[in-house]
């Protein structure tokens, strides 16, 4: 079993938007409480890009990171391509990185495509949600951008759609792109690794019950 690994997210912004990264170690722990291993997930650096960053630096900086011989060994690049597409993960590749490809939907279903996967928003959050809920991730405050990482997730709601019905996850009147580059692989951990997923149910089903009967307030949980 190995006991840690590296997800490190990307969140590519349009015009309008940051462009992000975040380097996240997992560690599979004993808890003495539940009597079980489990893996928590620690953000060990937030990046924010300027605005309009050219996405070839965005791709020359994320292989800087994949120079860490721990990361290139243990690490997996997952990587938003929603509404940047294709183009973008070629650059990646062409600098020797093997990404994989998210592109966020407001469906229902997580579908699998050539080079990654199409993902409804509200199955990364709601997986985010579980982990925060079972003290499975931690930030710490410090790190450069924790401040703005946890008003990010502060904001964070949840709002229904009038015309589709539809859930929608957004920041009120603030960028949520931190949040989505360590939401998005933790998704990823969550729903496809099968060394994580067995330990995550055990703690999802340890605190399922216990967490429903809390307030939301997503600074309560897993954050130092």
């Amino acid at each position: 079993m190995e006991t840690y690994k590296y997800y490190v997210g990307c969140d590519l912004g349009e015009v309008q938007d940051y462009s992000t990264v975040s380097v996240i170690e997992r560690n599979v722990v004993f808890h003495k409480e539940r009597s079980v291993f489990i893996s928590e997930y620690s953000v060990k650096e937030l990046i924010r890009f300027p605005l309009r960053t050219p996405y070839p630096d965005v791709a020359k900086q994320v292989k800087v990171i994949f120079e860490n011989p721990y990361i290139s060994t243990y690490g997996e690049l997952i990587v938003d391509q929603t509404g940047v597409g294709r183009p973008v993960i070629e650059m990646m590749e062409q600098e020797g990185l093997n990404p994989l490809g998210i592109t966020i939907t407001g469906g229902n279903d997580v579908l699998k495509t050539v080079d990654g996967y199409n993902v409804p928003k509200k199955s990364i959050v709601s997986a985010f949600l579980i982990m925060l809920q079972s003290a499975q991730v931690h930030v710490s405050n410090k790190l450069k951008l924790a401040k703005a990482f946890k008003k990010e997730l502060e904001a964070f709601k949840v709002k229904i759609n009038t015309r589709t019905g539809h859930e929608i996850y957004e920041g009120e009147g603030e960028h949520d792109d931190l949040v989505m580059c360590v939401a998005i692989p933790l998704w990823y951990a969550h729903s496809f690794d099968e060394q994580v997923r067995t330990l995550d149910s055990l703690a999802d089903n340890y605190d399922s019950d216990e967490a429903r009967n809390k307030e939301w307030n997503p600074l309560t949980w897993g954050l130092e």
